[in-house]
């Protein structure tokens, strides 16, 4: 039976280290480990059953939340089949900082890591397929956060479903990010009670326009250019890619530009970079040119 999962030094790794005897479960079930004076074998933790991981991780989150403490997951027991046989939940306290290596270029942020102790693990029940809780241990070495600030920790807060659909819903009317989460503070009776940061909102607001813009802003920019040759008989356009594909060059003229170029007869030029902002096709440069298509 091998284990992966964290070192004490790392947060998510994938060490893997053989489980010694007492750490393991039989085919009737989990056995509670006995030597261990952190484990509180009264706890109403103890031999509690869950239908899955994600159960029992909710289950000991919502415990964290009460206690004023974030939780993470941490290893993972697998048999020789690949099988998760048991997992571990701990505080996310635990462990220590990585130090750094080569000369440090700026200040450390503060320190969150203190060696923390407490832990939850559920093991595998065979005879019916139950996640049975077997270990608990409530020490902490740390002072827990006061109820008032818990939502900004990191495993109590965060944006459902139903938080994404009301962002996008306000962004198609037309609202600001900034505006959209403001109202949805207002609805929600304030920050600690709307599940997420301003931060995480802006965040997904901005990872949400780059998904829905999928082909980047040169594709969209060709769509809604297309696009008006429906409205506009005298819509002209023409624009060239390089060998990559990219867009690098466009050129176009509508109605207005023609009525202007009766008036005044001069070239126009407008010249915008699109920044490396992830999208598909950085720094491009777009051109108009008030001429007639004769000319083009």
């Amino acid at each position: 039976m091998e284990e992966e999962g964290d070192t004490i030094n790392n947060n998510e790794d994938n060490d893997v280290e053989i489980i010694p005897e007492t750490m393991t479960s039989d085919n009737n079930g989990p056995t509670i480990q006995e030597d261990d004076t952190n484990v509180i074998q009264n706890s109403p933790f103890i031999v509690q059953e869950f239908n899955d991981l994600e159960d029992a991780y909710a289950f000991y989150n919502n415990y964290g939340k009460s206690w004023g403490f974030s939780v993470r997951r941490s290893r993972k027991v697998k048999n020789v089949k690949g099988e998760v046989t048991s997992a571990a939940f701990v505080c996310s306290c635990q462990g220590v900082r990585e130090a750094h290596k080569g000369p440090q270029k700026r200040e450390s942020p503060m320190e969150i890591r203190f060696q923390c102790m407490a832990m939850f693990r559920v093991s595998l029940n065979k005879t019916n397929n139950k996640w049975v809780a077997d270990i608990f241990k409530s020490q902490h070495t740390h002072d827990p956060v006061r109820q008032n600030q818990v939502h900004y920790l990191r495993s109590h807060r965060g944006l459902t479903e139903a938080d994404k659909a009301d962002l996008r819903v306000k962004k198609d009317a037309r609202m600001k990010p900034s505006q959209a989460i403001k109202l949805a503070v207002h609805c929600a009776g304030g920050h600690d009670k709307l599940g997420y940061t301003v931060k995480d909102g802006l965040n997904f607001s901005t990872k949400d326009r780059a998904e829905r813009i999928s082909e980047g802003d040169a594709a969209t920019a060709l769509a809604y250019l297309e696009s008006k040759k429906s409205t506009d008989p005298h819509f002209f356009l023409r624009y060239t890619t390089d060998e990559e594909k990219r867009l690098h060059f466009l050129f176009w003229t509508d109605n207005i530009c023609r009525a202007d170029i009766s008036c005044f007869a001069e070239p126009y030029s407008n010249e915008r970079l699109v920044g490396p902002m992830g999208w598909s096709r950085p720094n491009q440069a777009i051109y108009g040119l008030i001429q007639t298509e004769s000319k083009l």
